[in-house]
């Protein structure tokens, strides 16, 4: 296969060659899907929440021991009841920090880190195996995944390309646009944002401005008040001064 000389193969037969890679590569990619689903569930049952939460926790066995000795005592005596109430109490917080769920949810972590473990190991036999590795040599190196496997294949067929040589130029070629592509909508979609994020600025610049207008409206409306207060005050101190000055006049007379 490595002394095989692509160019003088026809397009049948390289289609036949990607076939028989693109199955291998298939079946490596389902084993890689089930050892990240299994991982997956591992990580959910690590970050699941076990027994109550919060003051429930310590609350329950806390109200089962009062509850308890309670009613016992009055029945059986206070030392009776505190003994019970305390056995209550412990059986209560096992049901309440979830005891038995954390036994039972380190044994379904262990199974799957068991399942997980095994069929790394036979993915790892099989991406050692002959067959595997003999099924791909043909392929260049940034070429053995399942895509890019697929992208060529189907150049081939759709006639874009008859020979290897040009299927793998086809492939570069579009591989770099979609690239070129991904990269410019990236590009708008990061304007965009900036825009956006621009606009809210200055959304939030005409509030802030807004705001202080209607403050400062407020404030000078304060002032006025304050400056109508000044002059009923300076009216009332000039009415006051005639009055007494009227009244002085009026003593003097007599």
């Amino acid at each position: 296969m490595k002394d095989l000389n692509l160019n003088d193969l026809p397009k049948n037969d390289l289609m036949a060659l990607l076939t028989t890679a693109y199955q291998y590569l298939s079946d490596e990619k389902k084993a890689e899907d089930q050892i990240a689903t299994i991982n997956r569930r591992i990580h959910q049952a690590l970050q699941a929440p076990i027994g109550f939460q919060g003051v429930f926790r310590w609350g329950v066995p806390v109200g089962a021991f009062v509850i308890t000795m309670v009613v016992i005592s009055s029945i059986l005596g206070p030392i009776i009841g505190f003994v019970v109430g305390a056995v209550a109490a412990y059986f209560a917080y096992g049901y309440s920090s979830g005891k038995k769920d954390k036994i039972l949810s380190k044994e379904k972590i262990s199974k799957y880190q068991q399942l997980a473990s095994k069929a790394q190991s036979e993915l790892t036999v099989y991406q050692e195996s002959g067959e595997f590795n003999d099924s791909l040599v043909f392929l260049p190196r940034e070429c053995t995944n399942i895509y890019a496997v697929a992208a060529l294949y189907n150049i081939l067929l759709t006639g874009r390309a008859d020979t290897w040589k040009e299927a793998i130029n086809k492939y570069d070629l579009e591989k770099n646009n979609a690239e070129i592509k991904a990269n410019q909508k990236a590009m708008i979609q990061n304007q965009k944002s900036q825009i956006q994020a621009a606009e809210a600025s200055n959304i939030l610049l005409n509030n802030v401005q807004t705001s202080i207008a209607a403050q400062t409206g407020v404030i000078m409306a304060q002032m006025a008040q304050i400056d109508n207060m000044n002059r009923s005050i300076n009216s009332v101190g000039q009415s006051a001064s005639s009055i007494a000055n009227n009244i002085s006049n009026i003593r003097n007379r007599k």
